[in-house]
């Protein structure tokens, strides 16, 4: 009788059995047989038998060195766990890849301001190589200052060599075209500028009268 002997070798080698045969009449004897097992097969994972794994790295700029790892599955890699984004943020001019994209410092620009008074006026920059520069920001041409309360001339400052420009309703009797009847709470019907009484200073004098005055003559 022939024995049918079946076993399943995990891995590739030389393996020593001791085989059994029993014949019809009941007698047994006993050999030892050698079994030389094929490995598994490769199916193209480079040497390396179905399950395996192997290290993997991905990633550019500041997410450059991530790594990860994959698996041989059907004679092929895959699986790969590397993130390529892990670690990315949102790109700043540092010259630097921040968001991982495999570009450096791009799209980035910022607002500007230049000039003053009536030249001020604003622009952009742009971010190259970690640095700001290409600033379109072009002040306004000065002019020659007047008195109306602006830096015409561009110097930082307002109004210089006007010399005292008056004010009505500040108080004070400044000159410069000012008297009762242009500016009358402050030159009050008194002082140098003042020729004439003004009508609701509450006093009755000069030419005031009931007719003309009646609130300060009473009438």
């Amino acid at each position: 009788m022939t024995p049918i002997h079946t076993h399943t070798y995990a891995a590739g080698g030389s393996y020593t059995s001791r085989l059994t045969v029993t014949d019809n009449g009941g007698a047994t004897d006993y050999d030892l047989v050698t079994v030389v097992a094929t490995p598994p097969a490769d199916n193209d994972c480079d040497g390396s038998p179905e399950g395996s794994t192997q290290a993997t790295s991905c990633g550019v700029g500041a997410c450059a060195g991530n790594t990860g790892i994959e698996t041989c599955t059907a004679g092929s890699w895959g699986g790969d766990t590397c993130d390529p984004l892990a670690g990315a943020v949102a790109e700043i001019c540092d010259g630097s890849d921040n968001d991982c994209d495999g570009t450096v410092d791009e799209g980035l620009t910022q607002a500007t301001s230049c000039g003053v008074g009536a030249c001020a006026s604003t622009g952009i920059e742009t971010c190259s190589a970690g640095s700001w520069g290409g600033d379109t920001c072009t002040p306004g041409s000065p002019s020659a200052e007047v008195c109306d309360g602006s830096d015409n001339d561009c110097d930082g400052q307002v109004d210089e060599g006007c010399g005292t420009v008056p004010v009505c309703g500040n108080g004070i009797c400044e000159g410069g075209g000012e008297n009762c009847f242009s500016c009358a709470l402050d030159c009050r019907c008194s002082g140098p500028n003042c020729s004439k009484d003004c009508c609701g200073d509450e006093i009755c004098s000069g030419n005031e009268n009931a007719s003309n005055c009646p609130v300060d003559c009473g009438g």
